[in-house]
């Protein structure tokens, strides 16, 4: 029985080389389950939709430098990148369905890239395959990652700018490059918070990881010439555009976050910290512990929201955490446990992909705009004017489509601006399960008197809209 073990950990392990085909499907797993979440492309939620406004009402790129409208935040080039992509189409002949997909397409691609990129890093970091595979898996099916690739949020994005960051870190030889060739990779870091704002949390303690490389290679004044390049880099970021954000929307930002700390949003901040310590490396535990402890600090004093999306950037650091005391638990046993541990990782991704987890289920919020516009169109064809009573920018979103007139319910569900409305006319009500109660009051007081309400219809239990007619 052990001698036929011993031959198939050798088929496994030498013949057929099966960490190279773990590699491989965990990868494709991890591209396939975001392509079908692209295809599928849920209807955009609120805060995409108030993006999606900001974007398709700039028309020059050069203004995505200035604070957005609406209490909206987003690197420069995600907004760049996303605008340019979708000027391929125009707007007034393509579907709904074709400009959410369009408005994906960059954090799509951010998110297909972040599997490789991550599992690149922890082989560089951890040169065992195990690990790697274990990385590669993570990464590949961690659950937020595979939603916000196929969201019109920037934070895919970040989450690849995090480890791009750590690789071209760990790619910079300064006792070995040309002062030319530091520069560039000094400047390459210090362009990053044009593509991720996050990456400011990153890259102080990246510059003192290279600080101390360059003492012990006896390099400082290289790093001295080749810093002050990313400094000046960062500096002119923070005048032509952080510095506009924080006196535009840093305030208004904290207020609008909700400040309650749970255990669960933070206490994996809290392990990653003490999974870090197993590195029993100083400069690793700066390089990748020390984000983690500032963004945990900067949530303990109210200065960054305690927020799952706003967590994305930092998981793959999170993910490399959790790594170093598995590391160090099978470093000496590894030999011994190595056939075991692969038969774990194969049954794992056998499991999943025998009971893969709905499509669906990755949406974020549960919003219907899109349907319940499809539908309105179908039904009205603009004889009815739409009233805006929930998800206002969402709503006014996907009427760029369809063009009705509509009116916010805000202006005429009040007494003194209710004979506004202009009599004879059908009227539809887009409101919410939660706030349609309050509309339907309202309305109830005016029915048989000056209105006669026809329909409510309760799509999917997150869209609902009344529709009614004025007769006075």
């Amino acid at each position: 029985m052990i001698k036929m073990l011993k031959k198939i950990e050798k088929f496994l392990l030498k013949k057929i080389k099966i960490y190279n085909v773990i590699f491989t499907f965990l990868i494709a797993i991890g591209i396939v389950i975001r392509t079908q979440f692209f295809i599928y492309n849920p209807s955009l939620f609120k805060d995409e939709a108030n993006l999606a406004r900001n974007l398709i009402e700039t028309l020059n790129y050069l203004d995505f430098f200035s604070p957005l409208a609406r209490l909206q935040v987003a690197p420069p080039m995600f907004m760049i990148l996303s605008k340019f992509i979708y000027n391929f189409a125009d707007i007034t002949k393509i579907t709904p369905y074709q400009s959410d997909l369009l408005l994906r397409v960059v954090p799509f691609i951010c998110g297909i890239l972040t599997i490789p990129a991550e599992g690149y890093l922890v082989w560089k970091i951890f040169k065992n395959r195990f690990i790697t595979a274990l990385g590669l898996g993570a990464i590949s099916l961690y659950p937020l990652l595979i939603t916000f690739s196929v969201n019109f949020k920037q934070y895919s994005m970040e989450a690849l700018f995090t480890i791009l960051i750590m690789i071209i870190a760990l790619h910079i030889t300064i006792d070995r490059d040309s002062l030319k060739k530091s520069m560039i990779k000094f400047a390459l870091l210090a362009t990053t918070p044009f593509f991720s704002m996050t990456s400011l949390y990153i890259l102080p303690f990246v510059f003192i990881y290279l600080l101390i490389t360059a003492k012990e290679k006896k390099q400082l004044k290289k790093f001295c010439y080749c810093s002050s390049i990313g400094i000046f880099i960062i500096l002119i970021y923070y005048l032509i555009f952080l510095k506009g954000i924080i006196a535009a929307h840093y305030e208004p930002m904290l207020k609008f976050w909700y400040w309650s700390l749970h255990f669960n949003s933070y206490s994996f901040l809290i392990f990653a910290l003490l999974g870090i310590i197993f590195s029993v490396n100083t400069k690793k535990i700066i390089l990748y512990g020390c984000p983690i402890f500032l963004t945990l600090i900067l949530i303990l004093m109210h200065k960054y929201p305690c927020k799952d999306r706003l967590f994305i950037f930092i998981i793959p650091l999170i993910i490399i955490a959790f790594l170093f005391p598995i590391k160090f638990l099978i470093k000496k046993k590894y030999p011994k446990i190595k056939f075991p541990l692969v038969c774990c990782l194969l049954v794992s991704i056998l499991y999943f992909l025998t009971f893969p987890m709905p499509i669906y289920k990755y949406r974020y919020q549960q919003e219907y705009g899109r349907e319940i516009w499809s539908t309105l169109a179908k039904n009205y064809h603009k004889n009815a004017p739409i009233l805006i009573s929930k998800s206002i920018n969402t709503n006014i979103y996907y009427n760029y489509f369809y063009n009705f007139d509509y009116i916010l319910t805000s202006k005429v569900f009040k007494k003194s601006e209710w004979e506004k409305l202009s009599p004879n006319l059908y009227y539809v009500v887009i409101t919410a399960p939660n706030n349609a109660s309050k509309d339907m009051e309202f309305l109830s007081k005016q029915d048989g008197k000056s209105i006669k309400i026809l329909n409510q219809v309760n799509y999917n239990h997150n869209g609902y809209y009344i529709v009614f007619r004025k007769l006075k």
